[in-house]
């Protein structure tokens, strides 16, 4: 069926993240050298193919395709995350906490704990992987047994929780 990432007939998305899902994932993260934010953006890489095969996209070669989207990707999510660099030199200056700042920092702790004691066990384990354990996404999936397209939207799920945990009150 292949040959040097030629593949004779239509491929559905599916299937293409399924083959090149991981690969995405490598592009995004030697580019950005970051591991959350190349999961992010491998997400925002294959909806593009999505979106695009959707768009009944006509492709010779699967693999440049669908690397070149992800290469693209990151190198905007580079360019947006640079342009962010500029930081107030006030900002940049030690940190030096009031009392009342020290305790708010703690507080902040704390809500943190209980949003994710509050989270189902399989949502709270993937977060402690990725941000306690520093997994990788590839070794998420391994962990898990699923592959990195599962692993990429079962961790986009828990953040979602997460983020509705922390923004309800206490």
């Amino acid at each position: 069926m292949e040959a040097s990432g030629l593949v004779k007939g239509p491929m559905d998305w599916r299937s293409l993240t399924e083959k090149y899902g991981d690969r995405v994932f490598l592009v995004a993260r030697s580019i950005l050298r970051d591991d959350a934010l190349a999961l992010d953006v491998s997400q925002e890489a294959l909806l593009k193919v999505g979106q695009a095969l959707n768009g009944h996209a006509r492709v010779e070669d699967y693999e440049s395709w669908v690397l070149t989207i992800a290469g693209n990707a990151a190198r905007d999510a580079l360019r947006k995350q640079t342009r962010r660099r500029e930081v107030p030199i006030e900002d940049m200056m030690a940190d030096v906490r009031t009392p009342v700042e020290s305790l708010l920092a703690g507080e902040s702790v704390e809500r943190l704990t209980r949003g994710l004691e509050a989270m189902p066990a399989g949502s709270r384990d993937i977060l402690l992987l990725k941000f306690r354990e520093g997994l990788s996404g590839p070794q998420i999936a391994q962990a898990l047994g699923v592959s990195i397209s599962a692993a990429w939207q079962q961790l986009s799920r828990a953040l979602k929780l997460l983020k509705s945990k922390l923004a309800e009150k206490p």
